[in-house]
C-alpha cells in the first residue's frame, strides 16, 4: 500500500497543476494560431486568454481526476498495462466530449476541420502531460515493487533460519530420536514410518525454503508429517485436525507458514494428559484459519513473534492482505489469506 503523501507535497502538486494550466493557456493559442487577435495584445488577454483558461482548465483538472481514479481502482506496478489503456481510453472520450460541449458553450464555430485540429493538440497535449504523470507514477511504483520485494526476501531469510533452527536444533533432534529409540524394540514399522517422516520435513524444508509460494496440498502433506511426529512424541496428548476441501488443495500458499504456526503452538502451551493440545486447520470465509486452544506454560520465556511476524510480511508482500491474529482466553487463531497459483486470492 502506497504511504500517504504529506500535505506539503500535496500542496505542491496542486501549485504545479495550477501553474501549469496558467502557462500552457496562455501558449496554446498563440503557438497552435487559436486567437482571435495578436498574440500577447491586449485583446488577447482580454478575449482569448479567458477562453483557453477555460478550455485548458477544464481539460487538465477533468484528465487528471481520470488518472487518480485508475490508480485507486488499479493499483501497483504490475497492472501498469492494463491502467494505462483504460486512462487512454477514458482520456480521449472525455476530451472528445469537453471539446464539443465548451465550443457549444463559448459560441466558436464549429467546423469539422477546425473540430478535428483541435482534439488533435488537446490530445496531444493531454498524453504528453499525462505521460509525466504516469512515469513518475510508474517510477514510483518500481521502486516499491523492488523494495518490497527486498523486505520479501529478508523475511524468507529469517524465516527459513527460523524453521532451519526448530528442525535441527539439538533439542528437536534429541526429542526426535528419543522417540524413535523408544518405539524401535515395541513396533519395528512404526520406526520406520517415524523416520520416513522425520526425513520427508528435513527434505520439504531444504527443498522449498526458497520458493514464494507453494501448493497448499504439499504444505499440507509437510504439515502431516510434523504432525505425526508430534503424535509420537507426546501420544493423545496431541492431536491435529485438517478440515480442507478438494478445490482449496490446488490454491497456494507461504512455505512452512503452517509448520511454523504449529511449532509455535507446540513450544508455547502445556501438553498433558491434562491438557491435552489440539491444533485445527480448516478453511472459513475463503481463509486458512489456523487455531489451537491456549494453555500457556508458566515458564516459557517471552516470545519474540519473530516467526508470526515474518508470515504477516510475506503475506503482505504476496496478497496485499493482513493475517489475521486473534488471541482469546482460550484459543490463539491465525487466518491465512489464500492464494490462488497466480498469487492472488481465489474466487469463491
Amino acid at each position: 500500500m502506497a504511504p500517504q503523501e504529506s500535505t506539503g507535497l500535496l500542496i505542491e502538486k496542486r501549485l504545479f497543476r495550477y501553474i501549469g494550466i496558467i502557462v500552457l493557456s496562455a501558449l496554446i493559442p498563440a503557438v497552435f494560431d487559436f486567437c482571435d487577435y495578436p498574440a500577447f495584445s491586449q485583446e488577447f488577454w482580454l478575449y482569448d486568454f479567458p477562453k483557453s483558461i477555460i478550455f485548458t482548465f477544464t481539460f487538465w483538472e477533468g484528465n487528471f481526476f481520470i488518472v487518480m481514479k485508475f490508480r485507486k481502482l488499479i493499483p501497483g506496478y504490475h497492472l501498469t498495462y492494463k491502467r494505462l489503456l483504460l486512462q487512454a481510453a477514458a482520456v480521449i472520450l472525455f476530451t472528445f466530449m469537453a471539446k464539443v460541449i465548451l465550443e457549444l458553450i463559448l459560441e466558436r464555430s464549429i467546423t469539422l476541420s477546425n473540430l478535428l485540429y483541435g482534439l488533435q493538440v488537446s490530445l496531444g497535449i493531454t498524453f504528453f502531460i499525462l505521460t509525466i504523470y504516469e512515469g513518475a507514477y510508474f517510477f514510483s511504483q518500481w521502486k516499491t515493487s523492488l523494495l518490497e520485494a527486498e523486505k520479501l526476501k529478508r523475511a524468507q531469510l529469517s524465516t527459513q533460519f527460523e524453521a532451519l533452527k526448530n528442525q535441527i536444533s539439538p533439542h528437536f533432534l534429541f526429542n526426535s530420536l528419543n522417540s524413535l529409540t523408544a518405539i524401535i524394540p515395541e513396533n519395528s514399522e512404526l520406526a520406520v514410518e517415524f523416520t520416513q517422516k522425520l526425513s520427508h520435513v528435513y527434505r520439504y524444508v531444504l527443498q522449498n525454503k526458497d520458493k514464494d509460494v507453494i501448493s497448499l496440498e504439499e504444505e499440507l502433506e509437510f504439515v502431516r508429517s510434523y504432525s505425526f511426529l508430534n503424535q509420537i512424541r507426546f501420544g493423545e496428548n496431541f492431536s491435529m485436525e485438517i478440515n480442507v476441501k478438494g478445490k482449496y488443495l490446488q490454491t497456494s500458499i507461504a512455505p512452512l507458514s503452517l509448520q511454523l504456526l504449529v511449532e509455535n503452538a507446540v513450544k508455547h502451551n502445556v501438553i498433558s494428559s491434562e491438557k491435552p493440545l489440539t491444533i485445527d486447520i480448516s478453511v472459513e470465509n475463503n481463509r486458512l484459519v489456523v487455531s489451537n486452544n491456549l494453555q500457556l506454560r508458566n515458564n516459557t520465556q517471552a516470545s519474540t513473534k519473530m516467526g508470526l511476524q515474518n508470515i504477516i510480511n510475506r503475506y503482505q508482500f504476496l496478497a496485499h492482505e493482513k493475517v489475521e491474529v486473534l488471541k482469546t482466553s482460550s484459543q490463539f487463531i491465525v487466518s491465512l489469506p489464500i492464494l490462488s497459483l497466480g498469487n492472488e486470492s481465489i474466487d469463491h
